[in-house]
């Protein structure tokens, strides 16, 4: 649909917040990351910024699957 905005991943992620959850833990982590690209929609440019910046891989883990759910919604 053209001109429809998607959800970002992080909104997405940010539902998780305060879960006692891997994906409650990847919503903290990103919450207090300035970094992070908030505004970014392509699960390309998310996983590339993981990837690059973040060393945990428990938290890699979690956002590859938290990224695969964001893609199935």
């Amino acid at each position: 649909m053209k001109g429809a905005s998607l959800m970002t991943f992080y909104n997405f992620i940010m539902g998780f917040q305060n879960d006692n959850t891997p994906f409650g833990i990847l919503a903290e982590h990103v919450s207090e990351d300035k970094a992070f690209p908030r505004l970014e929609e392509r699960h390309q440019v998310i996983r590339a910024y993981v990837m690059s910046n973040y060393t945990d891989h428990q938290l890699i883990e979690t956002t590859n699957r938290a990224i695969s759910l964001y893609m199935a919604n």
